[in-house]
């Protein structure tokens, strides 16, 4: 199994609705040799017509946090979502989160590009994938969690709203790769 594969699956799937939102294959961003991997929730508009994850407004800000801590967007983290299509609503035509459902069909494309990166950090960004990665039970968003490699953050999205949590999501992951020595 290699990322071809994995996303030539993912492009290929027709398991839920979501599908008939595809314009256009959807990939990863990143480095597939890197260690830190980031999960997000699902495509926006602007991820949707360029087939990547966190390219639009909440991807810049993710840049600039991740060259703030010295890491390279394109070079040094691998960057997805747990749902791989737009989830959309249908009667406003805006983004609406990812159905349980949705979540379930598209996990096992994530297992599989956990299993091939075998990352040493898992940093999940926002609720949603937080809550899947912590399989629905209790999390504290900015606090490491050594037996699952694993460090839940806000969502770039939410960092707009509440600038004062910028800070914290710097603070905690600096300190996480620190104490991970990546």
């Amino acid at each position: 199994m290699n990322f071809a594969n994995i996303y030539e699956k993912v492009n290929k799937c027709d398991k839920c609705k979501l599908c008939k939102n595809r314009i256009i294959n959807c990939s990863f961003r990143g480095s597939t040799k890197a260690y830190i991997m980031f999960i997000g929730e699902a495509f926006g508009t602007t991820e949707q017509s360029e087939g990547r994850p966190f390219v639009g407004r909440s991807g810049k800000l993710l840049d600039g946090i991740l060259q703030k801590v010295g890491l390279n967007p394109e070079t040094d983290v691998y960057i997805t979502n747990l749902v791989k299509d737009r989830p959309i609503d249908y009667v406003t035509g805006k983004d609406r989160k990812p159905f349980y459902d949705e979540i379930i069909t598209c996990a096992p494309y994530l297992m599989e590009e956990l299993e091939v990166l075998n990352p040493k950090i898992v940093v999940t960004l926002g609720k949603t994938s937080g809550d899947w990665f912590a399989d629905y039970k209790e999390y504290k968003i900015n606090q490491y969690y050594s037996e699952r490699k694993w460090l839940p953050l806000y969502h770039p999205s939410y960092l707009f709203r509440n600038r004062k949590e910028i800070s914290n999501f710097i603070e905690a992951l600096k300190n996480t790769l620190e104490k991970i020595n990546v």
